[in-house]
């Protein structure tokens, strides 16, 4: 959704003005559409973050034991000028998801979802929510990547199951044993699978060179995930023709994308077992499918699919000013993609009906009543190597001067080489009451099938090569399947509709506040014509979305009230001297240090990464593999071991103060932590089937949590001024808007367990936090000290513990070379209580991590930064600091990774 600045469509204000200055920025992730406001100023800052959230599934009466997808994202991006001519812009975004989604769809009577026991062989894996490898529909710009998973009635998702067929091959109505319970039944259902959770990030930067009559841009970045890697760049020119009422553009883009899949280790045991059976035995330790796309590595605990992908893109646009209050925009795009196109957790299920295995005759030329038996395998997809894509979009805004309001009406036509073809309709209405705007939006979309979709195969063929002589089956033959299959309910016939409203508001110094809201219906019988999908497969969703943009090279604000506070451990503080003509600095990893002048509005972000590694310690001694097997696990058998952890919090800070001696501040935060694991030499156990054995065999590969972490309201409170210095306090609240019930995803129908302590994303409880701070400054140098509080408000959360209180103490000194640079030096002492009670749900123990004594201890840090600021240009006005803790002593409660230190930055404006 555009936005039109309605300014610039006035016929009273302006009567040449391009295209590109009266709309602003879309930027869509998969699946989603996030609006900002960044693009409008050449100078300018834009933060945003939106949460996406599917609808529950239920089907026949019975509710999925899965949750739907849910993505977070955050999304930071700066627009710059070098020069008068050259301009740039960076951007960073982090997209976290989880959630159930469809591996493969099947009749229902094939019980894909059934409740199996504990130690059964369970398929699928996490669909994803990829910004490259995961080709969906067609043209819409949001739709084409969207999960689309429904309901299950089940406990677990299975790959493998049986099917009876009638002399038409339709599916006949069976019990989970394979007993007939009735007659035919048609209806479909997707199997369902589970995945923990998994991030995406990207960075672009852009740069572009403006001349009279024209613009020339090029750019590139990177996309990265666990099994997905996306490397692009792409280059532009555009020409103002007409006396600049009209704009000619032409894009080039390129990208290399790289699938490196390690299969689900539930699935592999039904999705890979054909190729097992018809490939190793020829004793080839690769697969290459029948494209050369893509080959299969086999591993250990599973195998890897590689495969890689180049995508070509061509652009034509032209936008036409009609009247002062009109402006008509075309464009014609192409992509010519080739590579792996499939995505490796996708499977098809195949019903294989051998004729050697029936109960009637070979051949099946039985009785009418005569009754099928089939093995109902899934089978990874196979989609063309080749696609080729093209869209066709109009857009016309129109300026309604008698509402001082801009429309927006949007059209885009879309087809591939795949069978697609896609409709897509859009229309906003953007309407301003003074300092607010009110953008009502409808999108509906619709798209036809491609021409290999289908939900499930039939092949009449057996499903394993025999054994040589044997007589009792017929060999498997892939030529009897179609060269390209599909299952994934994207690639269907189906259509959208999205309804939205967006809020926005203007603040003070050009900055602006958009808060989002769309929903989202996906039904077959919206596709236009009919012949949709049937409704097994629809599914609503939601979005919300927060948006800030706040113009940058404005006149910087005295020196007194530059914040260039950090972060410490969620625990820390800062200061800045008000009355030095270089002020000293603060080191980074401090915050809450300074109260701002009466209305002030201050916006900072924050990131700290902390890195764990190396050897297990107690009492500040290391710890080898036989006394963790003994001792680290609270009387019980210790099997694995944590080899490294890191941790990236980010904060964003909201300041403002309403009088000179109080400052608010609101502090949400994002949370992202990985953590790698090994078995212990002469570990008791090193797999098996049981929830032991399944939780090592999950715990060998990295996991990661990723989410939004607790939320934090301060009031700062100035107790004393002297003539070097002040004395203020800190009383704060933080809200448990953090996740701490994250689990693993289930593996062989074991029961889902909670991953570790310290890998949730919150407290879980209320919690109060305190400080008491002093700064002072003579000259350039400068000084402080703190000591800071967290206080637990319950005994428990919601999972069944409480983190341990915190007391931290820190002082530092630190010098002003001028008003730009400064260095600072302090020390930290930090003293955390063990964690109370335990997880009151599953959890399988097998490490250090997962027992509430290896929590806590006493904590030493030294750290070293450097501060600045900027006076002039772009940035002017804001401020930056960095710093590294070094830890120097560690006297750990129990068992516990060793820390390697952390590394803190921030960034703060005034608006």
């Amino acid at each position: 959704m555009a936005v039109i600045d309605r300014k610039n469509l006035d016929p009273k204000k302006n009567a040449s003005v391009s295209l590109t200055s009266l709309t602003l920025a879309a930027m869509a992730l998969p699946g989603l559409v996030m609006k900002t406001h960044a693009a409008e100023n050449p100078e300018s800052m834009s933060l945003l973050y939106q949460h996406y959230q599917e609808g529950a599934r239920s089907i026949d009466g019975m509710d999925s034991k899965f949750s739907p997808v849910e993505v977070d994202s955050l999304l930071a991006e700066i627009n710059f000028s070098l020069n008068d001519d050259w301009s740039g812009s960076v951007k960073v975004q982090q997209d976290t998801w989880s959630g159930a989604t469809p591996v493969a769809t099947a009749p229902v009577s094939a019980h894909g979802n059934r409740i199996v026991t504990s130690h059964a062989m369970t398929g699928a894996s996490l669909d994803g929510y990829h910004g490259g490898h995961q080709h969906g529909g067609g043209g819409e710009d949001d739709e084409g990547t969207t999960n689309t998973p429904v309901t299950q009635t089940g406990a677990s998702p299975y790959l493998y199951s049986s099917l009876k067929l009638d002399t038409q091959k339709h599916p006949l109505n069976m019990d989970v044993d394979g007993n007939l319970t009735g007659g035919v039944d048609k209806k479909l259902m997707h199997t369902l699978s589970s995945a923990s959770p998994e991030v995406r990030q990207q960075f672009d930067a852009n740069f572009a060179y403006a001349y009279e009559n024209g613009k020339r841009e090029f750019g590139g970045g990177i996309s990265q995930e666990r099994d997905f890697d996306s490397y692009f760049v792409h280059a532009a020119q555009s020409w103002d023709l007409n006396r600049k009422l009209s704009t000619l553009s032409v894009g080039l883009s390129y990208a290399y994308n790289k699938t490196h899949a390690l299969l689900d280790h539930d699935a592999v045991p039904h999705v890979y077992e054909p190729y097992m059976f018809i490939y190793e035995k020829r004793g080839n330790s690769a697969y290459n499918d029948s494209h050369g796309s893509s080959q299969m590595v086999l591993g250990e605990l599973a195998p890897t699919l590689n495969g890689t992908r180049d995508d070509w893109g061509l652009n034509l646009g032209i936008s036409q000013i009609i009247n002062r209050g009109a402006v008509l925009d075309a464009s014609l795009s192409y992509t010519h993609s080739n590579g792996y196109q499939s995505n490796p957790y996708k499977a098809v299920e195949v019903a294989f009906i051998d004729p050697l295995k029936q109960k009637g005759q070979a051949g099946g030329n039985a009785a009418a009543n005569y009754v099928y038996d089939a093995e109902v395998v899934g089978v990874l997809e196979e989609r063309p190597d080749l696609r080729e894509q093209a869209t066709l979009g109009l857009r016309y805004t129109q300026y309604i001067a008698a509402t001082d309001a801009a429309l927006h009406a949007g059209y885009s036509y879309f087809q591939d080489s795949w069978g697609i073809r896609a409709h897509t309709l859009s229309l906003d209405w953007v309407q301003p009451f003074g300092r607010w705007t009110l953008t009502p939006s409808l999108r509906y979309y619709t798209q036809g099938r491609a021409d290999f979709y289908v939900p499930y195969l039939i092949t009449y063929q057996g499903l394993y090569t025999p054994v040589a002589g044997s007589k009792d089956t017929l060999p498997f033959d892939r030529n009897k399947l179609p060269a390209h299959y599909s299952s994934d309910s994207r690639l269907s016939a189906y259509g959208t509709l999205t309804e939205g409203l967006m809020l926005s508001r203007q603040l003070q110094n050009g900055a602006s506040l958009d808060v989002s809201l769309e929903y989202r219906q996906h039904e077959g019988r919206l596709k236009l014509g009919g012949g949709g999908e049937a409704s097994y497969a629809d599914y609503n969703a939601y979005s919300v979305s927060l948006g800030l943009n706040f113009p940058l090279g404005g006149e910087p604000k005295p020196m007194a009230n530059m914040d260039m506070s950090g972060m410490e451990n969620m625990e820390g503080h800062h200061h800045h001297d008000m009355h030095s003509a270089h002020p000293p600095a603060a080191p980074a990893g401090v915050e809450f240090d300074h109260l701002l002048n009466a209305g002030d509005f201050m916006l900072g972000y924050r990131v700290m990464n902390s890195s764990q590694g190396g050897d297990i310690e107690r009492d500040s001694k290391a710890i080898d593999d036989y006394t963790l097997i003994n001792k680290a696990c609270e009387g019980k058998p210790c099997y694995m071991r944590p080899t490294a952890m890191a941790m990236r919090m980010q904060m964003l800070d909201f300041m403002y103060a309403p009088t000179d001696w109080l400052t608010l501040m609101l502090m949400p935060q994002f949370v992202d932590m990985s953590m790698s694991m090994r078995l212990l030499e002469g570990s008791p156990r090193i797999g098996g089937m049981d929830d032991i054995g399944m939780a090592i065999s999950h715990a060998e590969h990295e996991h990661i949590s990723s989410g939004v972490g607790d939320t934090e309201l301060h009031a700062l409170v100035k107790l004393a001024a002297f003539a070097q210095g002040e004395v203020h306090l800190g009383l704060g609240l933080s809200a448990p808007t953090g996740k701490t019930d994250l689990k693993m995803r289930p593996m062989m129908g074991n029961p889902t367990a909670l991953m570790d302590y310290g890998m949730q994303l919150g407290s879980g409880t209320w919690d109060f936090k305190t400080s008491l701070t002093y700064t002072g400054a003579a000259g350039n140098i400068g000084w402080g000290a703190q000591v800071s509080g967290t206080v637990r408000l319950q005994d428990k959360n919601d999972s069944g513990y409480a983190l341990g209180d915190v007391v931290q103490s820190t002082a530092w000194t630190s010098y002003a070379f001028s008003d730009a640079i400064a260095v600072s030096l302090r020390g930290l002492y930090t003293n955390q209580d063990s964690i109370k009670g335990s997880y009151a749900g599953t959890q399988v123990r097998i490490s250090p991590a997962d027992y509430t004594s290896n929590y806590g201890g006493q904590f030493a840090d030294v750290g070293v930064g450097l501060n600045g600021g900027f006076k002039t240009g772009t940035l002017a006005g804001t401020r930056w600091g960095i710093e590294w803790l070094q830890p120097v002593s560690d006297k750990p409660e129990g068992y516990q990774l060793q820390r390697k230190g952390s590394l803190v930055f921030n960034w703060a404006v005034h608006l």
